[in-house]
């Protein structure tokens, strides 16, 4: 089987390679691929047809595998396979208790950003929105949990917008003990392209 993750391109050239091998065809929908990218017309002829093609669509949710059978799928290829949490590691707990194991001051609101430091997460804008927040009077503290391509252009981004006293750069974080980075935050931040 030839998996793909996004419908296009790379799901264009999964199905390819996928008759080419002899082999089935699985496309997984991130949901913007379906939802956003087919605002453009050419672009969507080409999504539809990647859908219609191949031998099964995998979604995350029922309206996004409506949408990729609005698309041209056939329903019986369209499959929704819900990402799960594990809630015996990721579960509410004692913020304080959290933000003490971690090291963030407990009297002030804390956000957080996890992810990849990669243009599509949009990291950038989040700056700038924070930015916009400190100069608005609020008092939060921004912790960026993650790593990747823009880290130093990030770092530079914050030092040049004087941030560095509000704006944390935790770097990569193994998944297993990023549970306490949720629990310590007052809301979780997912800016995205």
């Amino acid at each position: 089987c030839v998996l793909s993750y996004w419908a296009h391109p790379d799901g264009e050239c999964a199905v390819r390679l996928a008759r080419r091998l002899g082999v089935p065809s699985l496309v997984m929908v991130g949901g913007s691929d379906v939802l956003l990218m087919t605002r453009d017309p050419r672009r969507r002829q080409k999504i539809a047809s990647v859908l219609s093609s191949a031998d099964a669509v995998m979604a995350v949710s029922r309206d996004l595998a409506s949408k990729i059978v609005e698309l041209g799928a056939r329903p019986e290829n369209v499959h929704v396979l819900r990402r799960g949490v594990d809630a015996r590691v990721f579960h509410p707990a004692p913020k304080e208790a959290a933000r003490r194991q971690l090291g963030i001051p407990t009297d002030r609101p804390m956000l957080v950003w996890i992810g990849r430091m990669a243009p599509v997460k949009g990291v950038d804008t989040l700056i700038e929105a924070f930015d916009q927040l400190v100069r608005r009077g609020g008092d939060a503290l921004l912790y960026l949990v993650g790593d990747g391509p823009l880290r130093a252009e990030i770092a530079a981004d914050i030092a040049r917008r004087g941030l560095a006293d509000r704006v944390k750069l935790a770097g990569s974080v193994p998944h297993e003990q990023l549970a306490p980075w949720f629990q310590a935050a007052d809301a979780t931040l997912l800016p995205s392209r």
